[in-house]
């Protein structure tokens, strides 16, 4: 009989090192590995891990070499990344595509937890990742909530996520279906997901470290543009962030997996095949 785990090793305050690796314990073997090993990695995928030795030493101690890493404050979404992401709405792409993404909290009196909304879009033919526009901030009723999302659903997008367990879904879709009716729409596509944000937190980062997540001007120069991005700037992963405001982050997060899930991030050389086929 045996139990198999495997995982990334992040942070060097998680159980699983305490557990396994600062102690010898009997009948255990561990195995380390890094993306050398990877035979599936392509050479593009190899070629953002190397470049990572010298964009970022402390990522590619992790994800690199494999070591214990320590998750700080800001590591996860450097701050000097944004001026060389910036764009104006001019240069959006006319094929980017994508999805809105959000845990809909409610907060009765408009304090407290914030929701976080995110429109993240993504271009075959530039490769990247347009954080398109957001949402950052205190909903009273699950109307206003809507309002929100309804106001950033347009043409690209193709799908709206929500973070939502069973129950939470049943209630969202009638809050939803209502909310169209009365403002006689169509009921947009939407998808409940329960994702782990720590475990699909390095796609975000790396994607972000690379400049891959291009940010629209307007957006981060609006009141809750700059509050999103200041949730970004602290986040340090679920189990290690001391803030409680995180939902910014959690959505951009969630939406890259989103975004990967429907298939719109293909790469440039299928994004042709399809366009002579059609």
């Amino acid at each position: 009989k045996q139990v198999l785990l495997t995982f990334n090793p992040i942070s060097k305050k998680h159980w699983l090192k305490s557990r396994f690796f600062d102690k010898v314990v009997p009948q255990t073997f561990t195995l380390s590995t890094t993306y050398l090993d990877n035979h599936f990695l392509d050479d593009e995928y190899r070629a953002v891990i190397e470049r990572l030795r010298y964009t970022n030493p402390a990522y590619f101690r992790v994800y690199g070499l494999g070591e214990w890493g320590e998750l700080e404050e800001g590591l996860l979404f450097k701050r000097n990344v944004l001026d060389g992401v910036l764009y104006d709405d001019a240069e959006l792409p006319a094929d980017a595509r994508g999805v809105l993404y959000c845990d809909p909290n409610l907060s009765k009196k408009r304090r407290g937890d914030t929701t976080g909304i995110t429109s993240l879009l993504f271009s075959p033919s530039t490769q990247e990742y347009y954080l398109h526009a957001g949402r950052c901030r205190s909903f009273a009723q699950s109307a206003d909530l809507l309002d929100s999302l309804f106001d950033l659903y347009g043409e690209r997008t193709r799908t709206i996520g929500f973070d939502g367990n069973v129950s939470q879904a049943s209630t969202w879709e009638e809050h939803i279906a209502n909310y169209s009716r009365l403002r006689k729409v169509a009921v947009p596509l939407v998808e409940f997901k329960r994702y782990n944000v720590d475990e699909l937190a390095k796609t975000a980062s790396l994607l972000w470290g690379e400049g891959r997540i291009r940010v629209s001007r307007r957006f981060a120069r609006s009141e809750e543009g700059e509050e999103y991005l200041a949730q970004m700037w602290s986040f340090a992963g679920k189990r290690n962030s001391k803030q409680k405001k995180d939902d910014a982050p959690d959505s951009l997060i969630c939406a890259v997996e989103l975004v990967h899930e429907r298939g719109l991030a293909i790469r440039k050389a299928v994004a042709n095949n399809i366009r002579k086929l059609m």
